[in-house]
């Protein structure tokens, strides 16, 4: 007689830990929350698949931290996810771990800054922005939008300094004005631009932007007035 062949017995599942699984890549749970973000961000998604897609892409980080703690990309967008969906509080605290996880990057306090920033929480996202700029000295951007950020708080004086640290004198008051113009301080604007020109005749983008906003004053104003004498900058007090 054929040899019977012994029955297969099926181990009995018990739990979850019994059951073979393999977590996908840290790397690949960030490709895909990018993915579910930037459909989130779309100019015209649909506010259901919005509230979905901001829902996979914030599985899609923690995921990837779970995965793997040291992966910096999975911070930064699970920080962005909560952003859009408004949830300061979760996404201050997940930079917060960031930092604390590596204090010597500044990007992580330089993102927190210009997120607060975008919200005009200018106190702590000038904290966060003068501390990026500490930690990378040599990192102009930083720098820049420091300065930039200054001046939108309305810190006109602190801006201007901040401005001579990647310019020259004449250079600061022209991208000081340049800022107070987008606030609609025109007045203020001018006179940092005439400040720019005594410093150095030969700035043409100053000059340039100073015909321009006095030309709306030239019937008003003689072109040697708008040229001449040199006021003091207007601050705030």
């Amino acid at each position: 007689m054929p040899a019977v062949a012994p029955p297969v017995v099926e181990k009995e599942v018990t739990d979850d830990k019994d059951v073979p699984r393999r977590d996908p890549q840290a790397s690949t749970c960030v490709a895909l929350g990018e993915l579910h973000l930037r459909t989130a961000m779309e100019p015209h998604c649909p506010a259901r698949q919005r509230t979905n897609a901001l829902e996979l892409a914030r599985k899609c980080y923690q995921q990837a931290i779970k995965t793997d703690a040291e992966n910096k990309d999975a911070y930064r967008g699970l920080a962005q996810v909560y952003d859009q969906l408004k949830e300061d509080e979760r996404m201050v605290a997940t930079f917060e771990k960031a930092i604390k996880k590596w204090p010597k990057d500044a990007s992580f306090r330089f993102e927190l800054g210009m997120t607060q920033a975008r919200h005009k929480q200018w106190e702590p996202a000038l904290a966060h922005m003068k501390a990026a700029g500490e930690l990378d000295p040599e990192n102009r951007s930083y720098q820049t939008t420091y300065a930039y950020t200054l001046a939108r708080a309305g810190q006109w004086q602190e801006s201007y300094q901040a401005f001579c640290k990647v310019g020259t004198p004449a250079e600061a008051h022209y991208n000081l004005a340049r800022m107070l113009h987008h606030l609609g301080q025109d007045d203020a604007s001018r006179e940092h631009l005439e400040l720019a020109l005594t410093t150095d005749p030969n700035l043409v983008p100053a000059r340039q932007m100073l015909a321009k906003l006095s030309g709306s004053a030239v019937t008003q104003t003689s072109a040697n007035e708008v040229l001449g004498a040199v006021r003091p900058a207007t601050t705030p007090k």
